[in-house]
């Protein structure tokens, strides 16, 4: 058997109220998970009633047999925010599954019709079909019906189960439909019991009655019993249909139905909504499919013969999970209707699913999250706060905002890289690995003097050059990233072209960067020189030689280095900028083809001071040197 836990609140309890507990209860903190129990409230003891019902195999001693059903008697007593449960303690009560219990005598008694034992067994409820349960003190009584007045033949109707009923206050009648007849066939018949004098009465079916009678749902308001939906057994389709007994004439009444309607179903539960005269409708199932609902609709009973309903959304996340077969009531005096046991499949194996009570507050439409001071989980469906919905948003806004980040930067760097082997394919640059490739500080010297390339001019210009306060032309080939410090610096990407404009004699150059059309200020040790063929030219920094016209000799094609005879490799001496002096390079040219000598020939025919002679290298080296004057 399950085993209850010790709960102070619960020990605590009764001792805050002023009625003293009788000696056939036995305090408990929860009761075991049911589905098919009798479920009602009673207003003159604030006390909730749970009857009966089918367990789950591990709360059953010995499931081997498999009977279920038990005896069970739980109350949850609650004033305000102070809620206890107690057990009865009497183990002789009935075994009761699908019986049906409504609340009679201004909530001081209630009253049980019929029930199975096991469906199983196929064993009814027979000592106790019709009986009384007295809230306060736990004992239940057989309420012994007579036939009525003048009519000897009608004793009552056969024992039963899966039936509905509902209780007229101002008639003092419980209206029976349908159910499962013990050894016949489902019953459409509808019985009334009149509890003032313990009478029944039979209205035979009809044109309009009810056309099911398995796992409907009934309710009185005003002068109709209404019953809904249900099935004709577990084998065919639920209906979705309403029908309707005036209670005033004493007959089934033709219905008419408008809008929208909820879906097929049987095992439902409804109640009556006292201050807006409307039938609350929740859940079901259907035992065809398997499958529950926990969808939540109001019938209008003031459009009644018209059936018209409405189908609600209640806000919250504290509402029960699809369920069928469970307890559905209305806390007197309130609009909170309150929801316990069921089963989430409506197939024979199912079990019941959980122990909780859940509250809607049928004013507000909303789920509530305590009632009675009884906190009520959250439904794990439901999905995450608000709160955490903004976190998730905000995380993964960010790590998208970082991949879109890391794919530009990708994207450019890869733009770049294919940018410099374009560059290098169609120029045929060879990267040199001769320049230093460390920084070299720029200096503040006033002295430092421009200088231009051998390619860009001839020995005529260069013996009557002026001040060298000019313009170059030749272009250089980036072999290193360099990353600008100072504003009038400009970016290099390994194998950007450059057109440089001036160099100094401190190793930093100024000039344009053909692919971003910066100017600005470079260090040398970051380029290659280009001569104007668009080929490389390996060296050292243009600042490790001084050359002046009488002292021009470019050795071209193997790669040997021809020095002009006063290079050094000190840090040069700073020119007069009056002198006829540039500072130049001392260069090598690699990878010359036909180009390359083609290139030597204009040259000598453009500048007659300069003579191309072929040297003995089988590859076709020639030599420029000037002419003495």
């Amino acid at each position: 058997m399950r085993k209850e836990p010790f709960n102070l609140l619960a020990f605590l309890a009764p001792l805050l109220f002023t009625q003293a507990q009788p000696q056939n209860f036995n305090l408990v903190s929860l009761p075991p998970p049911v589905y098919g129990n009798a479920f009602t409230i009673s207003s003159a003891y604030n006390q909730l009633e749970i009857i009966g019902g089918t367990l789950a195999k591990k709360d059953v001693q010995n499931s081997t047999s498999g009977i279920l059903t038990t005896n069970q008697f739980f109350q949850l007593d609650f004033v305000g925010t102070i809620a206890y449960w107690k057990k009865n303690a009497n183990s002789t009560l009935p075994y009761l599954q699908d019986a049906r219990a409504v609340s009679v005598n201004s909530g001081k008694e209630t009253v049980l019709l019929f029930g199975i034992q096991s469906w199983t067994t196929g064993d009814f409820n027979e000592d106790y079909a019709s009986s009384k349960y007295d809230p306060a003190s736990g004992t239940l009584t057989k309420i012994i019906t007579t036939p009525p007045t003048g009519n000897t033949s009608v004793g009552g109707p056969d024992f039963r189960a899966g039936h509905s009923i509902s209780y007229d206050p101002k008639t003092n009648q419980i209206f029976s439909f349908g159910g499962y007849e013990k050894g016949t066939a489902l019953s459409k018949d509808l019985w009334v019991l009149n509890l003032t004098d313990s009478t029944w009465r039979v209205i035979k079916e009809t044109t309009y009655s009810h056309p099911v009678s398995l796992g409907t749902w009934s309710e009185v308001i005003g002068s109709y019993f209404v019953v809904c939906f249900g099935t004709a057994s577990a084998k065919v389709p639920p209906v979705d249909l309403c029908s309707l007994f005036s209670i005033t004439s004493n007959q089934w009444i033709a219905v008419t139905s408008t809008g929208t309607k909820p879906a097929i179903r049987s095992a439902h539960r409804m109640v009556v909504i006292p201050s807006t005269s409307q039938i609350l409708l929740y859940g079901g199932g259907n035992f065809m499919t398997g499958e529950t609902m926990n969808d939540v609709w109001t019938l209008d009973a003031t459009k009644f013969p018209a059936i018209q309903w409405t189908k609600q959304s209640p806000g919250g996340d504290y509402f029960p999970s699809s369920r069928c077969d469970h307890g559905l009531v209305m806390v007197p005096s309130s609009n909170i209707a309150l929801i316990f046991g069921g089963r989430n499949q409506s197939l024979d194996s199912s079990e019941p699913t959980d122990t909780n009570i859940y509250a809607l507050d049928t004013d507000k439409w909303t789920w509530l999250q305590n009632w009675a001071g009884i906190p009520i989980p959250k439904n794990t469906s439901a999905g995450p706060d608000i709160k955490v919905i903004i976190i998730v948003s905000v995380v993964v806004g960010v790590v998208v905002l970082a991949l879109v980040i890391f794919g530009a930067w990708f994207w450019i760097r890869r733009k770049k890289r294919a940018h410099e082997k374009e560059m290098i394919r169609k120029g045929k640059y060879v990267l040199a690995s001769t320049i230093p490739s460390m920084d070299i500080e720029r200096t503040t010297d006033k002295d430092a003097i421009p200088m231009r390339t051998i390619s860009a001019i001839g020995a005529d210009e260069l013996a009557s050059m002026p001040p060298p306060a000019y313009t170059a032309t030749y272009k250089i080939l980036a072999k290193a990233n360099f990353e600008p410090r100072a504003k009038d610096e400009i970016e290099l990407l390994a194998g950007d072209e450059i057109l440089v404009l001036e160099s100094y004699t401190d190793g930093w150059a100024r000039g344009e960067n053909l692919r971003t059309n910066q100017t600005g200020m470079f260090p040398v040790s970051k380029v290659d020189v280009t001569g104007d063929d668009g080929n490389v030219i390996e060296g050292v920094p243009v600042t490790s030689a001084i050359i002046t016209p009488d002292d021009i000799s470019v050795n071209v094609g193997n790669r040997s280095s021809v020095t002009p005879s006063h290079a050094t490799t000190e840090k040069p001496q700073v020119a007069d900028r009056n002198s006829r002096v540039s500072w130049l390079p001392n260069t090598e040219f690699d990878n010359v083809d036909s180009d390359d000598r083609n290139q030597g020939a204009d040259l000598e025919k453009q500048n007659p001071q300069f003579s191309a002679s072929e040297s003995s290298n089988k590859s076709g080296d020639f030599k420029l040197s000037q002419d003495s004057r």
